[in-house]
């Protein structure tokens, strides 16, 4: 290309090279919920739910090369791991059992900042919302015997209540 405008006849012309940005083929994200729960491993989409003090792993592949990868947060409060890229570049991660694992305590949304080989910045498109849930302590309510009631020492005495938690019993 070239601009015109009375001159142009001595303007060199300038080569335009149009640069495709990689793209995310594959984002996995998976959610190891805190050993006390008894509960199994589980992948989540691009909203994430998570109950507080569960590890969270993210694995990324990418169709092009990349050669930086960083994590970002709208919330300064909100702290996203280091970001691991593959020696070929095609693929990152983050809270892998190789780095420290990401342990979760605060909702928040982040997304992963990556950048090609030719210094072009993208990666708006691994937007992930995190909502982080607390673990709620079990409740009782006590329904048998009746409050204030008279027994012998050697009764058979039946016990009723009524127990609910969050997660399980």
């Amino acid at each position: 290309f070239r601009a015109k405008g009375g001159d142009d006849d001595t303007m060199g012309w300038r080569e335009l090279e149009i640069v495709e940005p990689p793209k995310l083929v594959e984002l996995q994200i998976e959610i190891q919920p805190p050993a006390y729960t008894g509960l199994p491993v589980r992948d989540e989409g691009r909203v994430v739910k998570a109950l507080i003090g569960s590890q969270i792993r993210i694995q990324g592949r990418l169709d092009k090369p990349v050669t930086k990868a960083a994590g970002h947060s709208e919330s300064k409060e909100f702290s996203v791991p280091a970001v691991t890229i593959a020696p070929d570049g095609l693929s990152f991660s983050a809270g892998l059992a190789n780095t420290a694992p990401w342990n979760v305590e605060r909702s928040g949304t982040f997304w992963f900042e990556l950048t090609d080989e030719h210094g072009l910045v993208f990666g708006r498109d691994t937007r992930i919302e995190l909502q982080v849930l607390p673990d709620s302590a079990p409740a009782s309510a006590w329904e048998a015997p009746p409050d204030h009631s008279f027994v012998t020492p050697r009764a058979i005495v039946p016990v009723k209540a009524l127990i609910k938690d969050d997660l399980a019993i």
